[in-house]
């Protein structure tokens, strides 16, 4: 293979465009060997496990803030915002408040407490006449 033939190295490019721009290219068009590219930075391996655990625990988190909710039924003379507020008041987290049409109302409650307690408050509540799990 003759001169002619070979790739240009990549660090005879730049003098190659100067003399091409000052004196016109010629008959040839240059072939240039590019070679590779080398990251030379540090890695980052801890990057990728960290990340797989801080998906997990956040689909844990999902899932069991998914399964602790639970409805119930309560009974009372108040609206839907005191019925939310009573509920809120009594150590439950209210997702959404849908009213029945008997008058009832059907909560959706977060507790991570345990449910009996916030319905055993919530029955001893003087504005509250009925609660109970549908």
């Amino acid at each position: 293979m003759t001169d002619g033939e070979r790739p240009m190295p990549l660090s005879e490019l730049p003098g190659y465009m100067r003399h091409a721009r000052e004196n016109g290219q010629g008959d040839e068009s240059p072939v240039v060997e590019m070679g590779r590219i080398v990251d030379d930075g540090p890695r980052r391996v801890w990057f990728r496990p960290l990340a797989l655990a801080a998906a997990c625990l956040l689909l844990a988190g999902g899932v069991y803030a998914a399964s602790s909710t639970e409805e119930i039924t309560i009974v009372s003379g108040a609206g839907i915002r005191e019925v939310s507020e009573i509920v809120s008041g009594e150590g439950g987290r209210v997702i959404s408040v849908r009213k029945e049409g008997d008058g009832a109302y059907r909560v959706r409650v977060m507790n991570f407490g345990g449910l009996k307690s916030l319905v055993e408050r919530l029955r001893e509540n003087k504005d509250v006449k009925r609660v109970g799990q549908p």
